[in-house]
């Protein structure tokens, strides 16, 4: 206890000596038995229960199967048919794209823009990408 104030002088009255305490008393951190019930008794819980464990989740039923979505149609080719040459057994085309005055000397298997050519008729071609497939027929000149 400290002694009172000296209320006739108005000073502080000489703090009393408090004991000395052995500084490894002093740090020691709390016993492992006292800090596992702390953690078994949670302070802000109304229970003072710990959180139930989340189950975790079976690994032997099977994941569900991603929905497969159908990839987005291929712009279309935009090109002119414009000749078709050759023989029975060898045939080519020129192929005129729309969007410049380039024109392109294609045989079957060739690709252009991602469409490859897959068959070449007496007056008509059909190229394909991926499951999608697009005609051009030969262009009527009046």
């Amino acid at each position: 206890a400290l002694p009172p104030l000296d209320e006739a002088s108005g000073e502080d009255a000489e703090p009393a000596e408090l004991p000395e305490m052995p500084l490894a008393e002093a740090a020691r951190p709390g016993e492992p038995a006292r800090i596992a019930l702390i953690t078994e008794r949670p302070l802000f819980r109304e229970s003072r229960r710990p959180p139930e464990p989340e189950p975790e989740p079976e690994s032997e039923s099977e994941p569900e199967p991603e929905e497969e979505l159908e990839p987005d149609p291929p712009d279309p080719l935009k090109a002119t048919l414009e000749a078709v040459m050759g023989g029975a057994d060898r045939r080519w085309i020129i192929l005129r794209l729309d969007d410049s005055e380039r024109r392109e000397r294609l045989r079957v298997g060739d690709t252009i823009e991602d469409w490859t050519l897959d068959h070449i008729g007496t007056d008509s071609v059909r190229f394909t990408h991926g499951e999608a497939t697009q005609a051009l027929r030969l262009r009527d000149y009046p």
